[in-house]
Formats: C-alpha cells, structure tokens, sequence
C-alpha cells in the first residue's frame, strides 16, 4: 500500500440551514448519544455552522453544503463512525432536494516513499521545464467518467498534519485529494443510502489509484 489517508468526508449538497446545526438538535433526532463531546464550543451563524467533537467527527453546514469529516482516523476502519453518522443525518434531511454528494478522502505519499517528485515524474522537457526554467514543484488535476460518478483528483506537494489513532502526525511528499462526485438528484432514499454504505469501497479504490500512480516509484 502506497501512502497513508489524513482525511475522509462525506458532503451533501442540499437546502441547508445552518442554525440548526448544535448539539442539542442531533441528540433529539438520534444522531449523537450524550457519550459525544464537543472538543471545541460551537460556533453558529445565520451563513455557517461547526462542531468538533473530541472522537474526531466534524460536522458543518455552510452555503448549502452540510460536511461531515473524520478528523481522526482509526487504525481500524470498523471503528469509524462517519458512515453511520453520514447516514443518519442524511435520513433526518431527507425530505429535502438532494443535488449531488461528494465522497472524499487526502492521502500523502511520503517522500521516503517515492524516488521522484511530481516534476520529475509527470512534467516533460520543454520551454517550462528545461536548464534554465525549472518548477520547484506542480500541481497536477484528472478527471475521470466512471459508472456512476466522477472522480476529481488533485496532486501536489505538500506537508501533510493529522492525527491518527491519537498521535500527531507530519508527513512531507505528495498529497492526493479524491473526489468521488455523485449526482443524487434523481435517486430514491434506499439507492443514496447504499452509496453512503460504499464509501469505503470508494476509498478502497482511491487508495488502489494512488498505488498505481507511485508503483514504479516506490521503493
């Protein structure tokens, strides 16, 4: 396996009101427990809405989009709680008009991992790239037409900080951000709970992406 994830989300594009977003309002509807603390105090406005919980989950609504990010990353992918939680707050909102989701995830390659970087790698010889003018670093973007979505990746270099299983985690190399774009418009309840329920597929096959891209580079 090549790299490591820092960052996965789930994001719903719908008519969304931010002051509805506190801690009380996901208690009634079931989608926290009274086990859930906030890791920072909340911040509500009529435009934007945030909550950081100590287990790693943040959810937040701004300009129509309502994200739900897994700031934490267990070891364990049985242990994560961002599809439950994605699928829950989906079923609260459910009456509303869905436009489209977006499945995410950010995975760094070290660059102990890689024997080149993007430049070396990606960028052919020619006026931009030549003796006398050479890019310290690019940033690359694909786009791909698959089934039953788009996939939007976006490459460049970077120092990647997270925290996993607890720790606080730093890593320099090259940062891959997927997005798996999915059009929900016109899909029934039971079709888009299914699409949440594979996010982790997806993310299997962002990883499997990333593995292909570097296989030739990694030592």
């Amino acid at each position: 396996m090549t790299g490591t994830f820092v960052n996965k989300n789930i994001v719903f594009v719908s008519k969304f009101s931010p002051e509805v977003l506190n801690p009380d309002f996901l208690k009634l509807r079931g989608i926290i427990d009274d086990s859930w603390r906030l890791d920072e105090p909340p911040i509500s406005t009529p435009v934007f809405s945030i909550l950081k919980f100590a287990n790693g989950i943040v959810i937040s609504i701004q300009n129509e989009r309502l994200e739900v990010v897994e700031g934490k990353l267990p070891q364990n992918l049985g242990n994560s709680r961002l599809v439950e939680v994605a699928t829950k707050i989906y079923k609260v909102f459910e009456a509303s008009e869905f436009k489209n989701m977006g499945q995410n995830g950010a995975i760094v390659v070290s660059s102990d991992q890689i024997s080149s970087n993007l430049v070396e790698k990606f960028l052919k010889s020619g006026p931009w790239n030549n003796k006398d003018r050479t890019p310290k670093t690019i940033q690359l973007q694909f786009k791909y037409d698959l089934d039953d979505n788009e996939l939007n990746l976006t490459l460049g270099d970077g120092n990647a900080r997270f925290i996993k299983d607890g720790i606080q985690v730093e890593i320099e190399g090259v940062i891959i951000n997927g997005n798996y774009h999915l059009d929900i418009r016109d899909k029934s309840s039971e079709e888009i709970i299914q699409l949440i329920g594979n996010f982790e597929n997806r993310m299997t096959s962002l990883q499997n992406v990333v593995d292909e891209f570097f296989r030739e580079e990694t030592n």
